[in-house]
């Protein structure tokens, strides 16, 4: 499995997203007022940053993460056989964490020996139990195993 995007290429992203905030939220020209008065604002503020950070921040960290992408397709998780190709086609699905959701490529399997087709992805970043799943149409739905706080996007057939 091999990252998507390097290093340097994430830094320079999330420190560009970091610096336009606060430049928004406390801009250098000591002539413009900040704002907000109380802290309740400023606890909005820092809401703010956060859910333009965050997902930033994880989308990058997935990028670069060794299981970000499927070299083959391992093991049939049906059969149990390796005679697993990768297909060409790519979902976008988002994941839903505790900062937002956030999209995300799933590759797809298929085996020769059973016809089936599956995510090779489930041995890279996994959901945590903090999401929720959702089905197809964004609402809560079954409890789907590997795809917790999976929400599957562009109105494919999943399998």
């Amino acid at each position: 499995m091999a990252a998507t995007t390097d290093r340097q290429a994430a830094r320079e992203r999330l420190f560009s997203l970091a610096k336009a905030q606060i430049d928004k939220l406390i801009p250098a020209d000591e002539g413009v007022p900040l704002r907000g008065q109380f802290f309740a604002d400023f606890e909005d503020q820092a809401d703010e940053f956060e859910r333009t950070v965050c997902p930033a921040f994880l989308e990058e960290r997935v990028a670069l993460s060794a299981a970000a992408q499927a070299a083959d397709g391992g093991s049939c998780p049906h059969c149990g056989s390796d005679r697993v190709y990768l297909e060409s086609r790519v979902s976008r699905v988002e994941l839903l964490t505790p900062h937002g959701v956030m999209p995300m490529s799933q590759q797809h399997a298929r085996c020769r020996s059973c016809d089936r087709s599956f995510s090779p992805s489930g041995t890279g970043p996994e959901p945590s139990d903090r999401g929720t799943a959702l089905d197809a149409r964004g609402g809560e739905g079954r409890d789907r195993g590997g795809d917790r706080g999976v929400r599957h996007g562009g109105g494919q057939a999943q399998s």
